[in-house]
């Protein structure tokens, strides 16, 4: 992967408040050329840097009920679960954790009776999960899917050199 320099990082903030903002609009707020602003996109795309797509709202399309899941597991099945796991398209966020559970899980569901088929159809039938601690989210009062986006060292990717904010909402910029 490209490390990621100042210019991706304005391209990448510019496209985080309006993904359907123009090559050529980028290019004139950050005076370089549309071809270097629509080949830094296509890179970052490419590298899987960002993503360019419509977010629905939950909520708003049917999906009443959030639920966060601690899955633990047998350790020599972490993996093996997790890419299973992976697959049913209620779960939006998989991630291996830390502590006691092993795989956490972020869910929709458009009602208990669906979450509750959920789990004792289908999560039920997957071998090694020891135990699943679930958590009802009532009510959502922050949901962003935006980073502030640093700079990487040119000679190492994974580091960030300087670690200059880049503010990503107006009042942070205006005040900065």
């Amino acid at each position: 992967m490209t490390p990621i320099d100042a210019l991706d990082a304005k391209i990448i903030t510019l496209l985080r408040e309006n993904g359907r903002r123009s090559n050529v609009e980028i290019a004139r707020r950050l005076g370089v050329a549309e071809g270097t602003a629509r080949k830094r996109i296509e890179r970052l795309i490419d590298e899987e840097v960002i993503q360019i797509s419509a977010w629905a709202d939950p909520h708003k399309i049917g999906y009443q009920v959030y639920i966060n899941m601690d899955i633990q597991v047998r350790l020599q099945d972490l993996e093996k679960i997790a890419r299973q796991l992976a697959k049913f398209s209620e779960i939006f966020f998989l991630g291996l954790s830390t502590g006691r559970s092993g795989i956490f899980a972020g869910c929709c569901f458009r009602s208990n009776d669906h979450f509750h088929e959920f789990t004792t159809k289908r999560v039920s039938r997957i071998q090694g999960i020891e135990s699943i601690s679930t958590t009802i989210i009532t009510r959502i009062l922050k949901r962003e899917h935006s980073f502030p986006v640093l700079p990487m060292n040119a000679g190492n990717g994974n580091k960030a050199d300087k670690r200059k904010w880049v503010p990503h909402h107006k009042e942070e910029r205006a005040s900065s």
